[in-house]
Order: structure tokens, then C-alpha cells, then sequence
């Protein structure tokens, strides 16, 4: 409770700062407790446009009572904390000087950051790491469509021909008149589970069934399935490439990123001390622990 007390101070006290300074409310009064007051004007902005009248009153209703039991809780809590508990200006310091890092290393990075990652150096990072990309699901590309129960009996052994041949061309063809949903691509990995979201796949060993169907026919109450496995990757073997791309291109920005930002934090060190802008008056005396 005193971790959420402290947390609640904080940014009763940010908003008071000159940092986030907000303008005198106006209006007529809404409620009170003790000698806090909260206008109509504190109001504005809380119901969205659009929103019902009968909404509209239950969400004032609702705010009204939450800032209500909010400085309730503050004033119970300013009752009961000596000055020196109430005084937050360290935080409140330490916050301000985090935000305008933050701002300032957002803004350098816009401007030194070079996003462009060639293709030698996601293959030579996926390579030097790939201990660290062992599949925890199995993964499998695909080719499937998804037909009504209702297709006629010609229309279907067509369609499951064209599926177990391979003929992609004329299964797409076939599919984008017939299928329902289809995904024909056979070009993307993708979870074993997330497929079974979209295909009623029943097994409870998916290891075993991947190894064992290279072709399935699914049916349901109404719709029939066709789906046919091209490729398939088994949980604890090595990721392939093509599937982490996309990971490791955010990797390899994010330690770009860190390297960018210690530069700049040395570069500006090594600056400062050169130019004597800093120095340690007084040296730290380190007792000996006997």
C-alpha cells in the first residue's frame, strides 16, 4: 500500500510542478472533499463524442466518484506521512532529468541512426547466434483451402487432385472461384498452432501428425477441408532464416542502438574532460573492512 501511496504523491506532485503546469479550473462545482473541489470544467474531455446520454451520465458518475475516494485517500494519507515522507522533489528531479534524456536520445537517434541492415549481415548474425534459435513450436508452410460442405462431388475431387499434384497455378485458379478462405502462397512459415486456429486439425501430438500427413482432408459440420504441408520445422530444431528475419533485423538495430547511445555517452565525457567542465572536489575516503 505505501509503494501506491508514494507512486500516487509523485504525480499529484508532477502535476503541480512548473513542468506540468495545468490551468486554473473553471466552472461551476461539481463535488468536494474537504477543501479540494472539482469543476465542470475538470470534466471536459471524459465522455467521448458520440457517447448515449444514459453512458454519458454513468461515466460522470463513475469519475466523479473515483476522484472522490482518489482525494480521500490522498488526504488520509497527507495526515498520516511527516513532512519529509511528503517530499518528493528528488523523484521528482530524477524524473524530470530521465524524461529529457529520453527525449533528447529519441531525437539524436532519429538523426544518427542508420536503419538500413544489408542482407550479408542478418545471414553472418544468424550464423554466429544460431544456437539461440531453436523452435519452441513446430512450424510448418502450407498450402490450404477451406471449401462449403454444399461444393458438388466433382467440384471437390477436382479440387483434391489439385491439391495433392501441386498444380499451383490451377489451384489458385480453382480456389479463388470456390474456397471460402485459401492460402495457396506456400511461401511463409508459420506456427502449427495458429494454423489449427483456422483448420480443425484434431491431435494431440502435433510432432507426430506433421511427421505422418503430408496431405489431410478435414471435415466439419459445414465445411470441408483441404490442406497440404510443404515444409515443416520441429520444435527444438534451428529456426530457419527466413523465419527469424524479421527478428534478427530487430536485434541487430536494438544493439545498434545501445552502441550509438554509449558513444555518444563517452564521446561527451571524453569531451567534457578534456575541456575541465567537471571535476571531483572532494575524494572518496573508503575505509578498510577489517
Amino acid at each position: 500500500m505505501k509503494k501506491y501511496l508514494i507512486i500516487l504523491f509523485i504525480f499529484m506532485l508532477l502535476a503541480g510542478c512548473r513542468y506540468f503546469k495545468k490551468a486554473a479550473p473553471t466552472g461551476q462545482v461539481v463535488a468536494r472533499v474537504y477543501d479540494k473541489y472539482l469543476y465542470s470544467s475538470d470534466l471536459k474531455g471524459v465522455v467521448a463524442a458520440g457517447t448515449t446520454s444514459q453512458d454519458s451520465i454513468e461515466i460522470v458518475k463513475n469519475y466523479i466518484n473515483n476522484w472522490i475516494r482518489q482525494e480521500l485517500l490522498v488526504h488520509h494519507a497527507e495526515d498520516n506521512l511527516s513532512g519529509d515522507q511528503q517530499d518528493f522533489s528528488n523523484e521528482i528531479e530524477a524524473y524530470r532529468k530521465s524524461l529529457v534524456i529520453y527525449r533528447f536520445e529519441t531525437e539524436y537517434i532519429k538523426q544518427k541512426f542508420d536503419t538500413v541492415i544489408p542482407e550479408k549481415e542478418i545471414v553472418a548474425f544468424y550464423n554466429e547466434n544460431k544456437e539461440n534459435f531453436k523452435l519452441h513450436e513446430n512450424i510448418c508452410k502450407a498450402v490450404w483451402g477451406q471449401f462449403p460442405k454444399t461444393t458438388s462431388n466433382a467440384n471437390l475431387a477436382k479440387i483434391r487432385q489439385l491439391f495433392k499434384q501441386d498444380k499451383g497455378q490451377k489451384l489458385e485458379q480453382v480456389c479463388s472461384t470456390l474456397a471460402i478462405n485459401a492460402d495457396v502462397s506456400d511461401t511463409t512459415w508459420v506456427f502449427f498452432n495458429d494454423l489449427v486456429k483456422r483448420i480443425p486439425i484434431k491431435t494431440d501430438n502435433p510432432d507426430e501428425y506433421l511427421k505422418k500427413n503430408n496431405f489431410a482432408e478435414i471435415r466439419s459440420e459445414q465445411y470441408i477441408y483441404f490442406i497440404r504441408f510443404t515444409d515443416v520445422q520441429n520444435r527444438e530444431s534451428i529456426s530457419p532464416l527466413s523465419f527469424e528475419r524479421d527478428n534478427i533485423r530487430t536485434l541487430i538495430l536494438n544493439k545498434r542502438r545501445v552502441g550509438v547511445l554509449d558513444k555518444l555517452e563517452l564521446d561527451l565525457y571524453n569531451k567534457a574532460s578534456k575541456n575541465k567542465d567537471f571535476e571531483i572536489l572532494t575524494p572518496l575516503k573508503i575505509k578498510k573492512i577489517k
